[in-house]
């Protein structure tokens, strides 16, 4: 049984390596922008939820107070 890897199919793999890294980067940034939507989404609930408060929407969402208000500053919910 031969485990090895010829040239040529070394020569392969190095060809669609560029193709996989670029792959896994799309990957990522769709992973990124879905935690982005369902952070919004939960932060948007919480403070409804809530009427505006957001001390008790940090603690709904788990969250320090100064965790959830950096996160509505970075996603630039006003509420």
């Amino acid at each position: 049984m031969n485990q090895g890897v010829t040239l040529e199919e070394s020569n392969e793999l190095m060809d669609i390596i560029p193709e996989l890294e670029a792959y896994k980067m799309t990957l990522a940034y769709d992973l990124n922008k879905l935690v982005e939507a369902v952070e919004i989404e939960k932060i948007h609930f919480a403070l409804e939820v809530n009427k505006g408060n957001r001390t008790r929407a940090a603690e709904m969402l788990g969250l320090k107070r100064t965790c959830l208000l950096a996160k509505m500053r970075k996603y630039e919910i006003v509420y």
